[in-house]
């Protein structure tokens, strides 16, 4: 499936963007407002538009990728394409669960679930929108003391701009949010 298809895909979903019907403005992770919301977060509840996003995040990852990396419903994505392609995965959390056993690793800044990163993982992260890239320097901070090679950051949509050369981690997106607008 082509971007083309990706796009009309994507468009089909009801309320994939949500444009506030009073004009009002909405908050966004990043602690921007904007006067709509890219829900790539959707698209989970539709099988062949999952499969198509999972399939052309694929085809941007780092080919020497052996663990995916999310955080949050956004990072959603990531556990399809990890299944659908045998790879690793590790899901962040910033904030400590209320239950459970509260997976904080010693000298880790955010919460585990799933797979332990090592230093022989080459890992790609996942999100689903990119504003500032606020989230995706959050993960990256906490899996760190992991001493994995970070290869690359794959987000669904780029709505903002920004990148994370300081870091020297390449981003790639599958669309920009005029794609969807």
């Amino acid at each position: 499936m082509g971007k083309k298809d990706l796009i009309e895909e994507l468009k089909k979903i009801p309320e994939i963007i949500y444009e506030d019907p009073y004009g009002r403005h909405v908050g966004l992770a990043s602690g921007c407002v904007s006067n709509f919301y890219i829900d790539v977060k959707r698209a989970c509840g539709y099988p062949e538009t999952l499969n198509a996003i999972c399939d052309a995040l694929y085809e941007n990852l780092d080919k020497r990728t052996t663990c995916v990396v999310a955080g949050g419903y956004g990072g959603t994505p990531a556990v399809y394409l990890a299944g659908k392609y045998n790879l690793k995965l590790t899901l962040l959390r910033m904030e400590r669960k209320q239950h459970g056993k509260s997976s904080l690793i010693e000298g880790w800044a955010g919460f585990i679930e799933g797979y332990v990163l090592t230093k022989d993982d080459k890992a790609s992260f996942i999100d689903d929108v990119w504003t500032t890239g606020g989230s995706l320097r959050k993960m990256i901070k906490a899996i760190r003391p992991s001493e994995a090679e970070i290869v690359g950051c794959n987000v669904v949509v780029r709505r903002g701009e920004g990148n994370l050369d300081d870091l020297g981690i390449p981003v790639k997106h599958l669309l920009v949010t005029e794609d969807l607008l």
